[in-house]
C-alpha cells in the first residue's frame, strides 16, 4: 500500500484505512504491529508499526499518527510512505500553502502547543481534524481522528 502524506494532511485518510476500521481488518493489512499496547478503560490500544501508529477502542480506529524523522523518510511495514520529502517540504509555510490550495482552514491548538516559547513547539488543527504538530518550525507528527460508530 502506498499512503502520501500530503493526502494524509489534506483528507485524513490514509491509505485503505479510515473511519470504522477494525483493528482487525489494521492487523490484516500490516501484519503483527511492533508494539501492541492493550486497551485499558478509557486509554486506547495502540498497535505501532515503525513510524505510524494507530489507536482504537473497543477495536475500533479512533485515530492514526505519523511521526516524521529528522533525517530519514518516515517507514512502516507494508506501506509506503511518500510526499514532505525532503525534510524542507514540512516547514510551517509549505504546509500552510498546501492547506490553503486546498481550501481548508487551520488554527493553533492553545492547549496542545508550548506556551513557553524556548519549546518552540505549536500544534495546528484543521477543519477536517488532522494535527500538525510543528518543532522549531518544521512538521514533526501528522494525527488524523477518527469518528467512532
Amino acid at each position: 500500500m502506498e499512503v502520501d502524506l500530503e493526502t494524509f494532511i489534506i483528507s485524513g485518510e490514509f491509505g485503505s484505512v479510515g473511519s470504522g476500521s477494525e483493528y482487525g481488518n489494521v492487523a490484516t493489512k500490516f501484519g503483527e504491529p511492533e508494539l501492541l499496547e492493550a486497551q485499558h478503560r478509557s486509554r486506547p490500544m495502540i498497535a505501532r508499526y515503525g513510524d505510524v501508529e494507530f489507536r482504537f477502542l473497543d477495536q475500533l480506529l479512533i485515530a492514526i499518527s505519523v511521526n516524521l524523522p529528522d533525517r530519514e523518510v518516515p517507514r512502516a511495514a507494508n506501506v509506503e510512505l511518500t510526499g514532505l520529502w525532503p525534510p524542507s517540504a514540512r516547514t510551517l509555510e509549505t504546509v500552510g500553502k498546501l492547506l490553503r490550495k486546498h481550501g481548508i482552514s487551520w488554527q493553533v491548538d492553545p492547549v496542545m502547543s508550548a506556551t513557553n516559547p524556548e519549546e518552540n513547539s505549536q500544534t495546528w488543527v484543521t477543519d477536517r481534524k488532522v494535527h500538525l504538530g510543528f518543532f522549531a518550525g518544521y512538521l514533526h507528527r501528522i494525527t488524523a481522528e477518527h469518528a467512532q460508530r
